[in-house]
């Protein structure tokens, strides 16, 4: 949590009762918040507050390591899974690692495309995790324009698991160019197990 100021007012406020409120908060407006917790403007302020600061995303940063290690994993993942969730006009492009630690999320409109989004996750995950550097994704993230701008951050590799056709690509995007794809039927449930596999492959690493 983030300490305490040295000037100024002292802070009165505790926040762990603020955190408990954003938690109980959930989707509701601030003030349905039961009034055991602080005033629903302190909890909306704090709320608002630590995402201009990006306290959210540290908070999170320090979880997914904490967690990980005491899953006897590296404290860092090495492959991320990244996928979206459109909610009205927006879109939420995250990635997990393969226990389903989010590791990175962006939000950006609704008619930004999965391959254009994907680049703003992987420039957050290279400050975030750096050697994360394998992305698995479906069929929305397969072209030489996402992996050309990949390669632009470094050297990547990125996997794709399409559940339309079953296709499956993997390509260095150092050689954004040139890649390689092998079709193994209409199956939509080829490519689901395709991935399934895929998270088992690095139990260590990722």
């Amino acid at each position: 949590m983030p300490a305490r100021k040295r000037l100024g007012r002292p802070r009165r406020t505790d926040l762990r009762r603020v955190m408990e409120a954003i938690l109980r908060h959930g989707g509701c407006q601030w003030r349905q918040l039961p009034r055991h917790f602080p005033a629903f403007t302190t909890v909306q302020g704090y709320f608002y507050r630590w995402i201009r600061e990006g306290q959210w995303e540290a908070m999170n940063h320090i979880l997914v390591i904490l967690s990980r290690e005491q899953d006897g994993r590296n404290a860092t993942p090495s492959v991320g899974i990244i996928d979206s969730q459109s909610v009205k006009t927006a879109e939420n492009k995250s990635t997990t690692d393969t226990p389903s630690h989010v590791v990175a999320a962006v939000v950006h409109p609704a008619d930004v495309q999965d391959r254009d989004g994907a680049s703003l996750v992987a420039t957050k995950i290279r400050s975030l995790f750096p050697w994360l550097r394998h992305l698995i994704g479906d069929g929305g993230y397969a072209g030489e324009k996402l992996w050309g701008a990949l390669a632009e951050l470094g050297r990547w590799t990125i996997e794709i698991a399409g559940a339309a056709i079953g296709l499956k690509a993997s390509s260095s995007c150092r050689n954004a160019g040139s890649w390689s794809a092998a079709l193994h039927g209409s199956d939509a449930a080829a490519a689901l197990r395709r991935m399934s596999r895929q998270q088992t492959r690095y139990p260590a690493r990722g």
